[in-house]
């Protein structure tokens, strides 16, 4: 019986630290370390612009996790 407590003990604590891995975590997205440096008022605005649609197009219904 103590073994099975603590076979089920190690694979939860197992379970968390796989959910705790910060490798990747961070990896590009993030912002600049210097970014008090960037004067925002001298990026462009956005201009939309046309763009040509698509050959295929839409489909009529989309299929996400074997549902449609």
């Amino acid at each position: 019986m103590k073994f099975i407590k603590f076979f089920v003990l190690l694979i939860v604590i197992l379970s968390l630290a796989a959910c705790t891995s910060s490798r990747y975590r961070y990896s590009s997205d993030r912002m600049p370390s210097d970014y008090q440096s960037y004067d925002v008022s001298k990026i462009p605005n956005a201009v939309p612009k046309v763009e040509p649609k698509s050959r295929q197009g839409n489909p009529s219904s989309y299929i996400v996790l074997g549902k449609r």
